[in-house]
């Protein structure tokens, strides 16, 4: 495969993978989705956290202690939330009705509202708009599992049955022929741009973690072990709940090939961002001025342009799908479910085997069709 179709810095500059859509950003980005850093999307976050403190203030919570339950959820769940919420309390608007009493069935005409306007909508779509009503409504029990409600989603599930994102995966081997191609070492004689871009994807593929966890590698949770490995205390992650201990980050040395060797490109980049850095505390930051730290839209452009350089094509396949390939890499190596779970940070085999588990896409086949007629 020719890597060396499209020039990087070309990439860079232009602040988009090839074959991505353009984009006006240099080297940071929104840190929210498309359109939730305009003034409307946070009119809509602010309106979603006011409808929530005042159906809390009407259950009789004070003030302090409604700040402290809101903190209950994670702030990308009330940006989900927010459009949703921000459409209900324009539905009773209109129809006079108050937004944290409405009844059982005034919420299902709401859901029923946006099932009708949206013919391509998700199953997920309006189980997040159910989730938001279950926030806000006071009744019990709450409104997502009252019986009617029960129902409805079960036919809204019917009707809109969810599909996979992927049915099989990419190579994590053509990333690496990319990464140790001559362009991409050693780590020493690398612009500060491909170090960064290599460490991210090394990180990735080695840690079978998702991007957010880039932005939790800290310098203050960073322990160097005797053998030089690299160990993170990560702090709360998507998965996180009470119970759950997140995993720690091992970045361990690699030995038979300095090429692909995470530690190497580490240990370079924190010494080339020392005088850089100023006072962030992350070890990643942006390698275009003013440095800073990077957004999670920022980390996962990286992530997709060296996807896209490795001739993957990112139309399909998104920075998240570098977990998948990874885990499902490892499986077919012969590596232990539960070395697979430790690593990944997951409870459940059939999280894995849901989510993750799929065949490579050069090699779908029938294997049972085959082994019958064969």
């Amino acid at each position: 495969m020719d890597h060396s179709i499209v020039d990087l810095d070309d990439v860079i500059h232009a602040g988009r993978p090839p074959g991505g859509h353009s984009s006006n950003e240099a080297d940071t980005l929104p840190t929210t989705r498309a359109g939730e850093n305009t003034p409307v999307g946070g009119q809509n976050e602010a309106s979603c956290m006011q409808t929530m403190r005042r159906s809390l203030a009407h259950r009789g919570l004070s003030a302090a202690v409604a700040a402290t339950a809101l903190q209950a959820r994670r702030q990308s769940s009330y940006k989900q939330y927010s459009c949703y919420t921000s459409r209900w309390n324009i539905f009773c608007k209109q129809r006079k009705i108050d937004n944290v009493y409405a009844t059982v069935s005034q919420g299902l005409d709401f859901l029923q509202l946006l099932l009708d306007e949206n013919v391509n909508g998700t199953y997920s779509k309006i189980n997040t708009a159910r989730s938001a009503l279950s926030a806000i409504l006071i009744m019990d029990p709450s409104f997502g599992i009252q019986r009617e409600v029960v129902w409805f989603m079960k036919g809204v599930y019917n009707l809109r049955t969810p599909k996979p994102k992927y049915v099989d995966t990419w190579n994590p081997q053509v990333i690496l022929t990319l990464l140790k191609s001559a362009e991409w070492e050693p780590a020493d004689s690398l612009s500060l741009k491909r170090l960064t871009l290599k460490l991210c994807m090394l990180t990735m593929l080695v840690s079978g973690q998702r991007c957010e966890v880039l932005l939790k590698l800290k310098l203050d949770c960073m322990t160097l072990l005797s053998n030089g490995d690299y160990v993170f205390q990560i702090d709360t992650l998507k998965q996180s709940r009470r119970g759950y201990v997140n995993p720690l980050i091992t970045l361990k040395a690699y030995p038979e090939d300095d090429r692909l060797c995470v530690v190497n490109y580490l240990s370079e980049y924190l010494k080339r961002t020392v005088n850089i850095r100023g006072d962030c505390q992350t070890v990643l930051v942006t390698f275009q001025k003013p440095h800073h730290l990077p957004s999670r839209s920022t980390i996962s452009r990286w992530i997709s342009i060296v996807m896209s350089l490795s001739g993957i094509n990112v139309s399909k396949y998104k920075p998240h799908s570098v977990r998948m390939a990874s885990t499902s890499a490892a499986n077919r190596s012969g590596v232990s479910l539960d070395t697979i779970l430790a690593k990944a940070g997951w409870s459940q085999v059939s999280t894995f085997a849901k989510f993750y588990e799929r065949p490579l896409e050069s090699e779908k086949g029938d294997e049972f069709a085959n082994a019958v007629l064969s």
